[in-house]
């Protein structure tokens, strides 16, 4: 099973596949690949906020925000978010 099966099979992966299905990346995530994958599940929550300008996720600061890269876009943190 492709990447995006899978994930729905496993049934902890909701928010991740309705977010992939929203953004129109399913068709993606079904191809060849390779592909890495870091998945939340359904009980990982991301907080996203803006205080003075600057953007967290998280505790993480947002450094540097829309680096374009061929097949998507990044946004570099300051440290690694865990769930909770």
């Amino acid at each position: 099973m492709n990447l995006l099966d899978t994930a729905k099979q496993a049934g902890s992966f909701n928010k991740l596949t309705a977010a992939v299905e929203a953004a129109g990346l399913s068709d993606t995530l079904k191809g060849d690949g390779p592909f890495t994958v870091f998945a939340p599940t359904d009980a990982s929550d991301v907080t996203f906020s803006k205080e003075d300008g600057a953007v967290h996720v998280d505790r993480a600061n947002v450094i540097k925000a829309d680096v374009e890269a061929s097949n998507g876009i990044i946004h570099d943190i300051d440290e690694v978010i865990l769930s909770k």
